[in-house]
């Protein structure tokens, strides 16, 4: 078996051509969807990272905001940010 058949990668690869031997019309639509982004989904798996923690903290920022006590400035705003999140 060829190296780049071997995982995740390889397990896509097949089942896009496993869509597109197929006779149905949308499976070919999803292979052509597959196809035309499966250089993102590689670099997703290569990377594997997202931006959960980015998210959270910038919930947690506008639950901030929406208590106005004690933000007379930006500067009250960010220690507040601070001493709650670090």
């Amino acid at each position: 078996m060829p190296p780049w058949r071997q995982g995740s990668a390889g397990r896509l690869l097949a089942t896009i051509c496993h869509l597109w031997d197929n006779q149905a019309a949308p499976l070919h639509t999803l292979a052509n969807t597959l196809d035309d982004w499966i250089e993102p989904i590689a670099c997703m798996w290569r990377l594997a990272r997202n931006i959960g923690i980015t998210e959270a903290f910038h919930s947690k920022m506008k639950l901030i905001q929406r208590c106005p006590y004690g933000f007379s400035s930006f500067e009250n705003y960010r220690l507040r940010v601070i001493a709650h999140y670090g």
